[in-house]
């Protein structure tokens, strides 16, 4: 597959799943596509971009790329690639559901979408923390880099489509749940997740 760059000049790989062609890691640009610098927060806002560390650790950005507010989010994929609508996320969700769930449930895709590491640990079956070096069937590796409990982190995506003024739609990977959030939980846009592109 090809690879794609970013403004900083970072290499991305992509992988095709169906007939999308997705970035298979998450955005570590600290400048937006137009070249403007995207600060390092410390607290949160909705309307003025920012980006944070995973963990508030510099070394995490490298594995798991950097974490936007909305207002970066929506700003940081290069031409030729844009922030994934609501409706593209449920595509890859019902895509892998189709052609990679596993547990003999249609609905259980979360393995196939999340990285083979980096998830908490649980005996729940057909979870992304679950026999982790069974996930990924699709390729797309969401990392656990997003909110989460304590020290166990979600894959929390970003997505183009708003809800609301102040919210706008993600898409979400549990370590403990087989099935994948499909771009249907609202989060306030100050809130800081993590971004991936999709080609035009």
């Amino acid at each position: 597959m090809p690879t794609m760059k970013d403004i900083d000049g970072n290499t991305y790989a992509t992988v095709q799943i169906g007939r999308q062609c997705w970035m298979r890691e998450n955005i570590r640009s600290t400048h937006d596509k137009d070249g403007n610098p995207i600060a390092l927060g410390s607290d949160l806002k909705y309307d003025i971009p920012y980006r944070y560390c995973p963990d508030s650790s510099y070394a995490n950005v490298e594995k798991y790329g950097y974490l936007y507010n909305w207002e970066a989010a929506t700003k940081m994929c290069p031409s030729g690639w844009h922030l994934p609508s609501q409706s593209e996320f449920q595509t890859l969700a019902k895509y892998c559901s189709a052609h990679f769930a596993v547990g003999g449930n249609p609905k259980y895709n979360a393995k196939s979408i999340a990285s083979q590491e980096g998830w908490c640990v649980t005996d729940i079956k057909h979870t992304a923390g679950n026999e982790q070096s069974t996930n990924n069937a699709s390729g797309f590796s969401a990392f656990p880099a997003g909110v989460g409990d304590n020290t166990c982190y979600h894959a929390d995506l970003w997505c183009s489509t708003q809800c609301a003024k102040y919210h706008a739609y993600a898409f979400i990977i549990y370590y403990d749940a087989p099935e994948a959030v499909a771009a249907t939980i609202d989060i306030p846009k100050e809130e800081y997740m993590s971004v991936r592109c999709i080609r035009d």
